[in-house]
């Protein structure tokens, strides 16, 4: 095979591998609670969806439960709109990444620059109420009479992101901030309010 042959199956092979899907967070809102922060939570994956990663194509796909199985999260980073200067968080320092039921769950704790400024107002105002993230994946189905893609198994997801024009519709996230509107850090007897908040995240899912 030729270098030129090499570098062209090369591409085909990280076009069909590197994927990004968008979520549009139709139930995005502001809450007002206890611990003096601001954070950004929500489901940026969501399960069993269908979405339309390719603008202008029918073409749809759906995230099947066990796609995130043993996936490593330990550097996934949150950024606003795919950019990697607007780093708003990273898993295992300001963030939080689980794998439920329903999909990937992110809690970040937003700090005091300019950036998390802007991003907890536009979140706040509903202005920007939309999630998307970028992924990696080795195994999907193909439904060609449905024109229907099923991810299977991703192997990376480098990043989740803040975005205005989602292809995605049932994703969640929401604001929250302290009651005395300061930033610090994270209330350690806040875990029963964090559990509810995520039910009523999961619920809301439930009644799309």
């Amino acid at each position: 095979m030729s270098r030129m042959e090499v570098q062209r199956v090369k591409r085909e092979t990280e076009r069909k591998n590197k994927r990004e899907l968008h979520f549009d967070g139709g139930q995005l809102r502001a809450e007002s609670g206890e611990g003096g922060t601001r954070s950004i939570r929500g489901y940026p994956v969501l399960f069993e969806m269908i979405g339309s990663p390719y603008m202008g194509s029918d073409w749809k796909e759906i995230i099947d439960k066990q796609a995130l199985r043993d996936l490593d999260l330990s550097k996934t980073a949150f950024l606003l709109d795919h950019q990697t200067w607007a780093v708003l968080g990273v898993n295992g320092k300001n963030m939080k990444a689980e794998i439920d039921d329903i999909g990937l769950f992110i809690d970040c704790t937003l700090g005091n620059s300019w950036l998390d400024d802007y991003v907890f107002d536009r979140v706040q105002r509903g202005l920007v109420d939309s999630m998307s993230f970028w992924f990696f994946c080795d195994e999907w189905d193909t439904d060609t009479t449905n024109k229907i893609d099923r991810v299977k198994h991703i192997t990376k997801l480098p990043e989740v992101s803040l975005v205005l024009f989602p292809a995605y519709r049932e994703s969640v996230a929401i604001t929250s901030e302290g009651s005395d509107g300061t930033r610090g850090q994270k209330d350690s007897g806040s875990d029963e309010a964090d559990a509810r908040k995520r039910a009523e995240l999961s619920l809301e899912i439930s009644l799309l």
